[in-house]
């Protein structure tokens, strides 16, 4: 009588998944490290509530460009592009409608300023000419 390898209760079981077998694809572990994330947990790395994260997408026009395979039954999961986003300021000042605190908005507004400041500040470097 041949005997088959019981692979327990879990109805997903990925191989190649650099350590966490149940949890996530291999692809989704890399996404991770890239800084694409679920939304709960891109919005937290930001420091951000949810709908907040959601209105600054909205504000630039940013949407979840792939998905992956997580968790016990293999779900479909948006991730979304912390590294992307975080770069332009009509993001920070999108969040920053989501809050009725003047404090935070007014954080996350200077958070979009200072981004501003600083793409003008690396235009004007790249634009300057040395003279001999």
């Amino acid at each position: 009588m041949r005997r088959f390898k019981r692979w327990g209760r879990r109805t997903a079981y990925y191989g190649a998944n650099h350590g966490n077998e149940y949890s996530k694809s291999a692809r989704a572990s890399d996404a991770e490290s890239a800084g694409r994330l679920p939304i709960t947990r891109a919005a937290k790395s930001l420091g951000l509530s949810v709908d907040a994260f959601r209105a600054g997408c909205r504000a630039i026009g940013y949407h979840s460009t792939e998905w992956h395979h997580v968790g016990k039954y293999a779900t479909m999961v948006d991730y979304w592009d912390t590294v992307f986003v975080r770069a332009f300021p009509a993001f920070w000042e999108g969040a920053a409608t989501a809050y009725k605190s003047n404090a935070k908005r007014s954080l996350l507004d200077s958070f979009g300023e200072e981004i501003r400041h600083n793409q003008y500040r690396d235009a004007i470097r790249q634009h300057q000419t040395v003279s001999i």
